[in-house]
């Protein structure tokens, strides 16, 4: 809104901050009239907004009154079992693209690619020594990291 009657209202990039689970981005709105909303998709679950994270628009008595509720429209994504002895099953509500596992010095170990349309898959992990590893999970909108503690029986 305006801040004062006899200020008009004009067009400017609102910048918004969003941050969760280890991730951030930050999106530039174009706005261009008093009362727009914005939708925009995010890959990871959100934990905290902020509006105009470099203070370059707020001045020193605005007030956000509010906020919708954002919809959590992340994949789920499931590793099992873990511990995990010689196989790793893992599954994912949307088609899954490519599986990675790298160790907790960051090299990689396994990767597999998958072909499209699948969304379970069995990882053949019997050659990993015990320990805990990353295992990252490609999908056809995401990228999600899971931790895999991996045991010999």
């Amino acid at each position: 809104t305006q801040s004062h009657p006899s200020v008009s209202f004009f067009e400017m990039p609102i910048p918004i901050y969003v941050k969760g689970q280890g991730q951030d981005t930050t999106f530039v709105f174009e706005h261009q009239f008093s009362g727009q909303q914005f939708t925009a998709s995010v890959p990871f679950t959100i934990d905290s907004v902020f509006f105009d994270p470099e203070l370059w628009l707020i001045s020193s008595n605005t007030l956000i009154t509010s906020i919708d509720k954002i919809e959590q429209i992340s994949p789920k994504v499931t590793i099992y079992p873990n511990p995990a002895f010689s196989t790793l099953n893992v599954s994912t509500n949307e088609f899954l693209k490519e599986i990675t596992v790298f160790n907790m010095e960051g090299k990689q170990l396994i990767q597999t690619t998958l072909f499209v349309g699948i969304n379970n898959y069995e990882l053949d992990i019997s050659q990993l020594a015990t320990g805990n590893y990353i295992v990252e999970i490609r999908t056809n909108t995401t990228t999600v990291k899971k931790k895999l503690h991996k045991i010999n029986k």
